[in-house]
């Protein structure tokens, strides 16, 4: 890494940025720029000292840090670097000034980098935005990595249990390093952490009758990518009957094994009875399942066949025990959707967000949403 010129490293260590979020780290402009910051404190000098600065700077969890030695020893050997580092040529100021427009220009430079890196790219976008309902047989098994990928990826963002505090027992590396950099690089400002407040319990309820046939499994997959990292998030599934999935999807380790709970499921792809099934949940597992602290999650196109003045009642009843409803409907993903038919008309007085789930772009944008409950 010695011996090279400014704009050859700003490439370099923006390239490293988009390598290491490949991996599934947290990494955005602002860590992006203080990665700059810390190479223009003369640490390229110093192999050990620009990685232990990195890792500080990168690392958002104990496995990230385990794993970011071996990735940054990947990265810098070579090969991975020059596949990933944007081009010289888009680097016409040298520094941290230069980022925004790496950053924007990054998908041509790579188009330009790799004919299959970009016919890659152009496959993911495209699966990131097409229709489940409408995915072609030989995207299947593509478009099903893809969204373990991701929604790993966003599972892994709300995990993040920690919050600045101005004191504390545990260090923030990260912090501590950005401060230092206005400081020449001395830690004279120390940073500290504080554990966030209480995260709220999710309860997922996913219709899985016929008419969400192409949507449910994906939205099952989802699911599970949440139970993963929320301690507590309690999963139903029903059509005409209710039925509590919450111990197997517990006992699952591999998303590939919901295909079996999916077919082991008497309710699958039966008929609709929202409103009855709904009944059955604050009944039987409303006592366990709901409380002022939870998030409930119902996964449905609201095309109930009973009764909608049931189903506009027990949503009533959900939402005066829970903390939040969010309804996530395949249909209101499509361009032309109005929430005109009387059961979703019933509900939406009751749910705080109506919201599309009928691709991946869809479940990703739900971030936000966990975030803020």
């Amino acid at each position: 890494m010695n011996g090279v010129d400014s704009a050859s490293v700003t490439a370099a260590m923006c390239g490293f940025g988009r390598f290491l979020r490949e991996e599934g780290y947290t990494i955005g402009l602002g860590e992006m720029l203080d990665a700059l910051r810390i190479a223009e404190l003369g640490m390229l000098a110093d192999r050990t000292a620009l990685e232990h600065a990195l890792c500080s700077l990168y690392s958002t969890s104990r496995e990230e840090a385990a794993r970011f030695g071996r990735l940054f020893e990947t990265y810098w050997s070579g090969s991975v670097r020059r596949k990933h580092a944007v081009h010289r040529s888009a680097v016409s100021v040298a520094g941290p000034r230069t980022v925004p427009v790496l950053l924007r220009s990054q998908e041509a430079q790579e188009a330009e980098e790799s004919s299959d890196d970009a016919q890659g790219a152009s496959v993911a976008d495209r699966l990131i935005q097409v229709d489940f309902a409408r995915t072609r047989q030989e995207d299947q098994d593509s478009l099903e990595t893809l969204a373990d990928r991701l929604f790993a990826r966003l599972s892994r963002r709300l995990l993040r249990r920690r919050t600045a505090a101005r004191h504390g027992e545990e260090l923030d590396l990260r912090r501590t390093i950005r401060l230092s950099i206005a400081r020449g690089g001395m830690p004279f400002d120390l940073a500290f952490m504080a554990r966030k407040l209480q995260r709220p319990r999710i309860t997922a309820i996913l219709d899985v009758s016929a008419s969400m046939d192409r949507y449910s499994y994906f939205l099952l997959r989802f699911i599970y990518a949440l139970g993963r990292r929320y301690a507590r998030v309690n999963s139903f599934v029903f059509s005409t009957q209710l039925r509590c999935i919450t111990r197997e999807m517990r006992l699952i380790r591999r998303p590939e094994e919901l295909a079996d709970l999916a077919h082991e499921s008497h309710a699958w792809r039966g008929g609709t009875r929202i409103g009855a099934c709904l009944e059955e949940f604050v009944q039987s597992y409303g006592q366990q399942a709901l409380s002022r602290n939870t998030l409930v999650l119902v996964l449905s196109d609201g095309l109930d066949t009973g009764d909608s003045a049931q189903l506009g009642l027990q949503v009533r009843r959900i939402r005066q025990q829970a903390r939040k409803i969010l309804w996530l409907s395949p249909l209101a993903g499509m361009d032309d959707y109005e929430p005109l038919t009387r059961g979703v008309r019933d509900i939406l007085p009751n749910v705080d967000e109506f919201l599309p789930a009928h691709n991946l772009d869809s479940l990703l944008q739900l971030e936000a949403h966990l975030r803020h409950a």
